[in-house]
This record gives C-alpha cells, structure tokens and sequence, in this order.
C-alpha cells in the first residue's frame, strides 16, 4: 500500500496494477451507482485527471523515471496537486 501515491480516483488503478504484480488474486463485485443531484463530481475533471495519473504513473514505472530531473517531478505535483 505505501506504494500507492494517487489519492484521486485513480488509486484503485494503481492498486490493481500493484497487486496483480504480486501475484494476489482480485475479484469482481458489482457496485450499485446511484446519482445525486447534488454531487460535486464532475466526470470530464476525473476524465481529464485520470487521464493526466495515467500518463504520469506510466513514466514512474519507465526504467528511465530515474533520469528525470526532480524540477519536473516537484512541479507535476505543483501544477496536478489537485489529481
């Protein structure tokens, strides 16, 4: 779990990801969505920041994320701290 750095929507993802590739078993239980007026969530902002964790935790696993210079890293997490 401490390797799970996503605190958006995205996180399930990231799990998945981290428990198939220690081998553990998942399965599926269906989860009954009811929608609410009044919800605050907006689904093109968790498209678009899905999106954005994607792309980011794709990088994080390329062999060369060690070669990215902290300035980037510092500022993704200063311009997406919202993701």
């Amino acid at each position: 779990m401490n390797k799970i750095t996503f605190t958006n929507t995205f996180f399930d993802v990231a799990l998945l990801y981290y428990l198939k590739k220690e081998g553990s078993n998942t399965i599926k239980i269906p989860v009954k969505y009811n929608h609410n007026e009044n919800s605050k969530f907006h689904a093109f902002g968790e498209i678009i920041g899905d999106g954005i964790s994607l792309i980011a935790f794709r990088i994080r696993h390329l062999r060369i994320y060690k070669y990215i210079p902290d300035f980037i890293v510092k500022l993704y997490y200063k311009i997406f701290k919202w993701i």
